[in-house]
């Protein structure tokens, strides 16, 4: 079969379709951290460094079935509570059905431990700790996340800045490079720092991870139980007309999971929780957001979570485009492409499992996406650790 010597109007269509979906696919992680270089300096009026006893602080995080995680943890604490012998500690036992609670409360760092009743989610847990919390700034954590000891010292100047409503921190990855699984988290999380150092240098960073960030007790809100609670809380600074700001010495250490099974399960129930949280924050965007934070938000938020639809429409374009060109290349396409899946799929390391990782995350979080719009909620959560003890114990 003879290849026309020119591209019809239609097959050129699908062409500049194909192309624009796919810089719509790369636009938040390549296109939008060059055009924050643009936006004009905000710099933060940063306090003189000093020492602190703790007194300022309150540091809560929410626990479940985290026994075999809380040794090292309840270490770490402890070296805190030496180095901040006036700092709260409060940990939220969501109804655990290890020895949790127990370990908690005879910790060494003096912890003040609330049990739930019954299984309610971080997010509820969160709130009820804030409620507690004598400290003007709250210092908010995973279960599972060891903070530098001298990260509150490195903390507090931020808020001598009285713009300042919330710090997010820097979180390390310490085994980023155990598998593909984890380079490309560890890889992916590098750039979202990056572009969270870029946000705040304009103004504010589009939210916190809940890993390990900080606001002004005062600014903590209300929220379901069903939300992402680090996404409203963080969220609800800029809201409130207080700048959030990223603060790369308040350093966090935690590992990421290397298991693709159990990433892609964990992005999914992330997915969904981000994106109904941003369905439930829409009234308050409306409300509040100028230009820039519009800018902001959609760049480094709504188009990232829609990726999947892009991906897909540029793959579906590209291909339609080429069979229309040429029959017989666009079927020997779709043949390598398959080909491609198939081995990606079943290779653990190297770039071809990078992007097999890559693709992965997208897809989840479209999936994510999918579900908040038809629904579906998920209080509550398990640590990458508990979800891979528990896929071994399914093998």
């Amino acid at each position: 079969m003879a290849l026309p010597d020119t591209l019809t109007p239609l097959v050129l269509a699908f062409m500049i379709a194909a192309l624009v979906c796919a810089v719509v696919f790369v636009y938040p992680y390549v296109v939008y951290p060059a055009l924050l270089r643009f936006l004009s300096e905000k710099p933060i009026a940063l306090g003189a460094p000093r020492s602190t006893d703790g007194g300022e602080f309150t540091l809560i995080f929410s626990a479940y079935n985290e026994a075999e995680s809380l040794p090292s943890t309840l270490e770490h604490l402890g070296r805190l509570r030496a180095r901040y012998p006036r700092l709260e500690i409060l940990a939220y036992d969501d109804c655990s059905q290890d020895e949790t609670a127990a370990m908690l409360e005879t910790s060494v760092a003096g912890i003040s431990v609330v049990r739930a009743p019954q299984r309610t989610g971080k997010a509820h847990g969160m709130k009820v700790l804030a409620r507690r919390a004598h400290g003007e700034l709250l210092v908010c954590i995973d279960a599972n996340v060891l903070i530098d000891v001298d990260a509150l010292d490195r903390l507090l100047p931020y808020y001598d800045d009285p713009s300042v409503g919330g710090v997010a921190g820097h979180l390390v990855y310490v085994n980023a490079g155990d598998s593909a699984t984890s380079a490309t988290g560890g890889s992916y999380w590098r750039l979202e720092e990056r572009i969270k150092r870029l946000e705040a240098r304009a103004r504010s960073t589009m939210g916190a991870d809940g890993s390990v960030f900080s606001v002004r007790a005062s600014l903590y809100p209300t929220f379901p139980d069903t939300v992402q609670d680090d996404f409203a809380v963080s969220m609800s600074v800029i809201y409130a007309g207080y700048r959030l700001v990223w603060a790369p010495d308040v350093v966090a250490r935690e590992e990421h999971t290397t298991n693709h099974g159990v990433e892609f399960a964990r992005k999914v129930r992330i997915g969904t929780r981000a994106f109904h949280t941003h369905l439930w924050m829409a009234e308050r965007r409306r409300a509040t957001f100028g230009p820039t934070e519009w800018f902001m938000y959609l760049s480094h938020k709504w188009v990232r979570w829609h990726g999947l639809f892009a991906l897909a429409l540029a793959a579906a374009f590209a291909l339609t485009a080429l069979s229309l060109h040429a029959s017989i290349l666009g079927v020997v396409a779709g043949l390598l492409c398959a080909v491609g899946v198939v081995a990606a799929s079943r290779t653990r390391r190297g770039p071809l499992a990078s992007l097999t990782s890559l693709v992965a995350a997208v897809t989840a979080t479209g999936l994510g996406v999918v579900r908040a719009r038809r629904g579906v909620v998920q209080p509550t959560w398990a640590t990458p650790r508990q979800r891979d003890a528990s896929d071994e114990e399914s093998r």
